[in-house]
C-alpha cells in the first residue's frame, strides 16, 4: 500500500518517524507491507505484522518474517493452511527461497 513519503517528528516521543522499518533495508518509507492471518471456515482477519518499505524490496527477507509468524501462530494453536501473495518481483524472490517458482511454462 502506498503512503506519502516524508519524515514526521513526534514531540511526545521525541522521535522521528518515516524511515523504512523492513530488516536490511533503509531510506524513507513510501509503502507499507502488511501481513495478516485470516479464517478459512470463519470470517475473521487480523493484522499480525507491518513494515514500512521503500521503492525496492528484497523479498528474501519475507521468509524469516513468515517463519516467525508461523511460530507465533503455532504457540496460539492457530493452524496456518496456506500463504497467499501476488506474484510481484519481491514475492517471487520469497517463493524462490523456498524452492518454489511459477512461470508460463511451469509444470506441476
Amino acid at each position: 500500500m502506498a503512503i506519502t513519503p516524508g519524515k514526521v517528528y513526534d514531540m511526545s516521543l521525541n522521535k522521528y518517524f518515516g524511515d523504512v522499518t523492513l530488516p536490511n533495508h533503509d531510506g524513507i518509507a513510501s509503502d507499507v507491507l502488511v501481513f495478516l492471518l485470516a479464517g478459512v471456515t470463519m470470517r475473521w482477519k487480523q493484522i499480525v505484522a507491518y513494515y514500512f518499505t521503500g521503492g525496492s524490496v528484497d523479498g528474501s527477507v519475507f521468509t524469516n518474517i513468515i517463519k516467525e509468524i508461523f511460530e507465533k501462530a503455532n504457540v496460539l494453536n492457530l493452524n496456518i493452511l496456506g500463504i497467499t501473495s501476488d506474484m510481484g518481483p519481491s514475492n517471487q524472490a520469497m517463493w524462490r527461497t523456498w524452492g518454489i517458482s511459477a512461470g508460463r511454462h511451469t509444470s506441476y
